[in-house]
């Protein structure tokens, strides 16, 4: 039996799949602000990044939430977009972060122990995380300056 009429149609070689790839936040800003400034096609603008249409689709379906998290500082070198586990924690950090740097003063691990007992935000975290909460500083550390591109 002729072993040909299992061969795909057409070319003799199938077509290559594409390798899915992470773009961070920075390009996705690049692609967003490029969009908007250039006047360029959606087709042009995947080609000249190296994107697929899909990919550019669904950027600009996060748009808002793109520039927001760039806008508010976020690190153009993450990927994804993820809220923490504990959103309402990261809020007040973040905050009590930016009124610290607004007026220059520096931030470390004990700075920040102390300021969540003075104002009582020990209870607000053990509330989250349970009585046995102990402060190491290493979720802290882990998650909250990585996004928010803090180093304590």
């Amino acid at each position: 039996m002729d072993p040909s009429h299992l061969e795909p149609s057409g070319s003799a070689s199938p077509t290559p799949s594409r390798k899915q790839r992470a773009i961070t936040l920075g390009v996705k800003k690049q692609v967003i602000d490029t969009l908007s400034s250039q006047n360029m096609s959606r087709t042009d603008v995947a080609k000249k990044f190296g994107i697929p249409r899909t990919t550019l689709k669904s950027i600009l379906s996060q748009k808002e939430k793109i520039i927001r998290a760039m806008d508010e500082g976020a690190d153009g070198k993450r990927i994804r977009l993820k809220n923490g586990k504990h959103v309402d924690l990261e809020k007040v950090l973040l905050r009590w972060v930016r009124i610290v740097k607004r007026h220059g003063g520096p931030i470390t691990g004990n700075i920040l122990k102390v300021n969540l007992v003075l104002f009582d935000i020990v209870d607000f975290i053990k509330s989250l995380f349970g009585d046995s909460f102990q402060f190491s500083g290493g979720p802290v550390k882990e998650t909250f300056c990585s996004k928010n591109i803090y180093i304590f």
